[in-house]
Order: C-alpha cells, then sequence, then structure tokens
C-alpha cells in the first residue's frame, strides 16, 4: 500500500542531539519491562550526560551528522525495537574517545533531543546496549564515528522531567 507523504511516519524527524545517561543514575517511573510505552512524566536524568552528540551548539560533541533508525521484529511475546544511533563526528573527537572508554560494557539509556525541545526516551533493555568508536586516519583527514545500538520494548517514548 502506498501511502501519501502527508501520511508517512515523522516521529523522529528533526533530532538535533542524543544523550548518553548511565542507567543507574537515572529515575524513570515505569519500569523498562512495559510493552509499548506511549509517554512518561516526571523522569529524573543526571545534569549532564556522559556524551552528548549535538548537530550545533557550544561544549558539545559536534556531530556532521546524526542518523537514529529503529527498526521492530515480533519476538516471543512481544515487538522487539533495535535502535542502531550513528554520527558522525566533526568536532570533539577526542570527549568522544574517552566517554567510549567509559560506556564500554554499561548499560545507558539514550535521550533524543528534537528541534522542539521535547525529548524522547530509547528505553534500554538490561544487556542489550553496545557502543562502538572508529577511528580512520589518512595523509589528508581523521575521520571518527560514534555508533551505539540497543534493544527496547516500545519505540522512543516521549518525556517530561521531573521539576526540581
Amino acid at each position: 500500500m502506498q501511502l501519501p507523504d502527508k501520511c508517512k511516519e515523522l516521529f523522529l524527524e528533526g533530532i538535533t542531539d542524543v544523550m548518553f545517561y548511565p542507567k543507574e543514575d537515572c529515575v524513570i517511573p515505569v519500569p523498562f519491562s512495559m510493552a509499548q510505552v506511549l509517554y512518561i512524566n516526571n523522569c529524573k536524568l543526571p545534569d549532564e550526560p556522559t556524551l552528548r552528540l549535538a548537530t550545533g551548539g557550544e561544549n558539545f560533541v559536534i556531530a556532521e551528522s546524526l542518523n537514529v533508525k529503529v527498526t521492530q521484529a515480533k519476538q516471543g511475546y512481544g515487538t522487539i525495537y533495535t535502535y542502531n544511533i550513528s554520527a558522525n563526528i566533526e568536532f570533539g573527537g577526542e570527549n568522544v574517545r574517552r566517554a567510549y572508554q567509559i560506556m564500554r560494557d554499561k548499560s545507558y539509556y539514550v535521550v533524543l533531543r528534537k528541534l522542539d525541545g521535547s525529548l524522547l526516551l530509547c528505553y534500554t533493555l538490561p544487556g542489550s546496549f553496545a557502543v562502538e568508536n572508529n577511528n580512520t586516519c589518512s595523509e589528508k583527514s581523521q575521520d571518527r564515528t560514534f555508533a551505539a545500538s540497543l534493544k527496547a520494548l516500545s519505540e522512543p517514548i516521549p518525556i517530561t522531567l521531573r521539576e526540581a
């Protein structure tokens, strides 16, 4: 079935930032095991993420491009959503290298910021978070890419943060 452009999913359009928060430092009032969550209010996240990839701004790792791909597959008792996040790093490659050393073999929640400032949670299932850090050097350039993958029981979940 061919859908007209006005009916296409625009849920992930306009992602400007991808932020990685240590799972143990976050308070999410709905358990990860609930499937197909539509929104979560009153989340508490650390003041600063371990890594923030942004398409612009100051004091962040600046990515030439940010890509968030979400695929789904029916497994067992429900649908598993697989997130593949990748960024071509323009500035801040050293920060990415250090963050990778901290993040590997640990569990993180990923929060996406959209152009309008709204936040979306990629609610990581235990044991499913992985990161990659690749560096390609040539005579004329040095290219760094960062990638993360995780699995969840929901699409990206709109969240609000707890008032301080």
